[in-house]
């Protein structure tokens, strides 16, 4: 799968929206490592490169999860990688600091009573091991991280590529977060937020230390954190291509609590957002297309933004396919530009007509592709099996050379295997272990080690090879 070309437009509304859910918007980080905007759009990468693994294969995340138990080997090409979290440059220095921040990246949590007797402390790694190469970025990750971000709880849907271009304050792309949640809960797109300093602190992953269990916040006054954190967000966010601008934001203190509040207006529906989530590289081939052809960028934006059904990107792209077989065919007798345009205008009876047909073509190859991709997750499934039958093979006979296991218990059941196999070495064996039982020779003979594969894949049970699917995790190659 690839994503993108590394010259598309850098600037305009991007098409690349994942899913956020409330925990992982609002998880706490290591107050002890400084968590940095890279580290935040790398967890935005992995996150959209996962959750399109799943569009393209049209799975839901409770079947993600079900096919890929245990830890998650996630390989992308690194200039798609690099695109999202807006590197062009191969500069081995800055890989270096990207890695290098990945490694302390943590998640903790402390409910612990001062009696420890209720509640719980701990932390976890949201990455195992990371890699780089110039093909490729690799990553081991953890069973919590994936279900970190892939889950059926949607809270938010963040602009992967528009954050990673134009936010550089990791402020800014928390408050990011913070916004598009708050979409979610209201109807209307223009609204207000309202919430505590704690609240604030922890989503915008302000440092702190604990003392006597209270959370003591770096900048504790609220000038302090506007000057620090809330005016440069804001100023990022109000400036870039987002969805969102902040009109105001205060801060009052009532019953000793301090309430922030913001008043948010959008600059994008939430219906076109919401639809772009699941068509992000659809609506992104639809605008390199538009570019190829010589469309200008503010019609770009104003036809991208105004695909909201699956019927307006199918109009869009049947119009992009007859510009594209005309400039195949060298008929076009203007520009690709405005013979697109002229299309665009006026044919809107033409495509009625083949909607149905259209319609259909697509959920027979959305069908298709899930079949192939339930054949490859089952023909995975099939071969961890039998590597875990290969192993427990291994273990038995080892168990049976070392003296750990009775050799008189499998013999009268192998001998009356080999008496329903009428060949000469079959034959051969039953006499040998009549004379000598089971030797040492006969335990790794390839008969007995057929025989016992096939009683402990008869006898292996479904929790055992969920368990060992656990244990060793599946990978993904985007």
């Amino acid at each position: 799968m690839h994503f993108f070309d590394e010259e598309d437009e850098p600037r305009q509304q991007s098409n690349f929206l994942v899913e956020k859910s409330h925990s992982n918007i609002h998880q706490t980080i290591n107050p002890t490592v400084k968590y940095t905007a890279m580290q935040a759009k790398v967890l935005h990468a992995v996150q959209f490169m996962l959750q399109q693994t799943m569009v393209k294969e049209n799975v839901s995340p409770q079947e993600f999860h079900r096919n890929h138990k245990g830890n998650l080997e996630v390989t992308i090409k690194s200039p798609d990688f690099r695109r999202l979290i807006d590197c062009e440059s191969r500069n081995s220095d800055y890989i270096r600091k990207i890695m290098n921040e990945l490694r302390n990246l943590s998640a903790t949590w402390d409910t612990l009573s001062t009696d420890t007797k209720q509640g719980k402390i701990g932390f976890h790694n949201l990455f195992i091991a990371a890699e780089y190469t110039s093909s490729h970025f690799k990553f081991l990750l953890p069973n919590h991280t994936v279900k970190l971000l892939v889950s059926d709880e949607k809270s938010a849907v963040i602009d992967v590529l528009t954050v990673a271009q134009s936010l550089d304050s990791k402020y800014a792309v928390f408050l990011n977060d913070l916004l598009e949640e708050h979409s979610y809960k209201t109807s209307s797109d223009d609204f207000m937020i309202s919430l505590t300093d704690d609240e604030l602190r922890n989503l915008m992953k302000i440092p702190f230390k604990e003392k006597d269990k209270v959370k003591v916040y770096s900048y504790p006054q609220p000038a302090a954190l506007v000057r620090t954190v809330l005016k440069p967000a804001t100023t990022q966010i109000n400036a870039a291509n987002l969805r969102f601008e902040v009109v105001d934001y205060n801060y009052v203190k009532k019953d000793g609590v301090l309430y922030w509040s913001f008043s948010v207006a959008s600059k994008k529906t939430k219906l076109l957002h919401n639809f772009a989530v699941l068509h992000a590289l659809e609506l992104d081939g639809i605008r390199k297309a538009l570019k190829e052809f010589g469309v200008s960028a503010s019609a770009i934006t104003k036809i991208s933004n105004s695909i909201s059904s699956e019927k307006e990107l199918d109009y869009v792209q049947f119009n992009i396919e007859i510009v594209k077989e005309k400039i195949k065919e060298k008929t076009v007798k203007t520009t690709p530009a405005r013979l697109f345009m002229s299309c665009h205008e006026k044919n809107r009876d033409a495509h009625d007509s083949k909607w149905l047909d259209h319609k259909r073509q697509k959920e027979i190859e959305n069908s298709i592709r899930r079949a192939q991709y339930d054949a490859q997750i089952k023909k995975e499934r099939e071969a961890l099996t039998a590597e875990f039958i290969e192993q427990k093979v291994e273990n038995f006979v080892k168990a049976l050379l070392d003296g750990h296991e009775d050799r008189t218990a499998v013999t009268s059941d192998f001998l009356e295997y080999l008496s329903n196999i009428p060949t000469k070495t079959s034959t051969s064996l039953q006499q040998a272990i009549s004379k000598k039982g089971m030797t040492d020779d006969i335990i790794k003979d390839a008969f007995f080690t057929k025989y016992l594969k096939g009683v402990l894949a008869s006898t292996v049970t479904e929790e055992e090879i969920e368990n060992y699917l656990e244990q060793v995790g599946t990978s993904i190659h985007i």
